[in-house]
C-alpha cells in the first residue's frame, strides 16, 4: 500500500534542533512517526520533543555529537533499547562558513568536512546497521544545491555537500540488498539562522534570488515535505536520488 503516512515508524533526525531539523521533526511526527530529536542543543531539542508530545505525537530528545563515533553509537543503541530499532534516519546536522578560496583556512575546512561529511557517514552507517535487523528502512541525507553546482565563497560547504551527494549514491548501491533506500534532498538558500549572513546582505541575497526561477527563499517546510515523501512507502522504488528543493535553480 502506497501512503505518505509514517505511522508505526521510528525516525532519528540528527540536527533535529536546527532551523530545518525542528520542522522536519514536527512534520514526521504529524505523519505518525515516533521521532528521536538528536542534537547538541539540549534546550531547543528538548523543547521540540516536548512540543511534539504536547500535540499528541511521540518524541524523545537524545544528545548527539555527530563527529564523535561514541556519541553516535550511544544514540542508536538507546533507540534500539527504547523502540526496538530505526526505520527512518534523516541526517540534517550541518555547518557552513563563507570565505573566499584564497582565505579559506585549514581549521574551518576540516571542521565543515568533519560535521557535514564524517557526521553523515557515522550516523547513516549506524542507522543502516539497525535497519538491516529490521528488514529495511529509509535514509535521507540533506545535501544542497551547493553539492550540485558551484557556490561562490562557499568552498568548504560546497565540497562537503558534493561528498554527501556521492555518499548517497554509493550507500544506495551497497544497501539496496537489505531493502534500505538512501536518498537526499538538495535545498536552495533556506530561511534559517545559518543562512542569515546571506539573507541580510542585500547584494549577496539578490545574487541568490537571480538564480531561482520561482523567486523566493526555500522554506524549511518545503524541505520537510520532500523528506516526508522520501521516507514514506510512496517512495519505495526510489533510491540513490537527490531531489533538488530549489525553486528551479538547477534546471539551467
Amino acid at each position: 500500500m502506497y501512503s505518505f503516512e509514517l505511522k508505526g515508524k521510528v525516525a532519528v533526525v540528527t540536527g533535529g534542533a536546527g532551523g530545518i531539523g525542528v520542522v522536519i521533526c514536527q512534520r514526521l511526527a504529524e505523519a505518525g512517526a515516533t521521532v528521536v530529536v538528536a542534537d547538541l542543543n539540549e534546550d531547543v531539542g528538548c523543547g521540540t520533543a516536548e512540543k511534539i508530545t504536547a500535540g499528541g505525537g511521540k518524541a524523545l530528545f537524545l544528545p548527539l555529537d555527530v563527529t564523535d563515533s561514541g556519541s553516535v553509537q550511544a544514540v542508536f543503541e538507546k533507540v534500539e533499547a527504547e523502540f526496538g530499532g530505526v526505520d527512518i534516519n534523516v541526517n540534517c546536522a550541518g555547518v557552513t562558513r563563507r570565505m573566499d578560496t584564497l582565505e579559506f583556512d585549514e581549521k574551518a575546512f576540516r571542521w565543515i568536512m568533519d560535521v557535514n561529511v564524517t557526521g553523515v557517514f557515522l550516523c547513516a552507517q549506524a542507522a543502516a546497521r539497525s535497519m538491516v535487523k529490521r528488514g529495511g528502512g529509509k535514509i535521507v541525507n540533506i545535501a544542497s544545491v551547493g553539492g550540485l553546482v558551484g557556490l561562490k565563497g562557499s568552498l568548504g560547504y560546497s565540497c562537503s555537500k558534493g561528498a554527501v551527494v556521492q555518499m548517497i549514491r554509493t550507500m544506495a548501491l551497497d544497501l539496496a540488498q537489505y531493502h534500505i533506500n538512501v536518498n537526499g534532498v538538495a535545498p536552495a538558500l533556506n530561511r534559517t539562522a545559518i543562512a542569515a549572513p546571506v539573507i541580510n546582505d542585500p547584494e549577496t541575497y539578490q545574487s541568490f534570488m537571480d538564480k531561482i526561477p520561482l523567486k523566493r527563499l526555500c522554506e524549511p517546510m518545503d524541505v520537510a515535505c520532500a523528506i516526508q515523501f522520501l521516507c514514506s512507502s510512496a517512495a519505495d522504488f526510489i533510491t540513490g536520488q537527490i531531489l533538488p528543493v530549489d525553486g528551479g535553480w538547477t534546471v539551467e
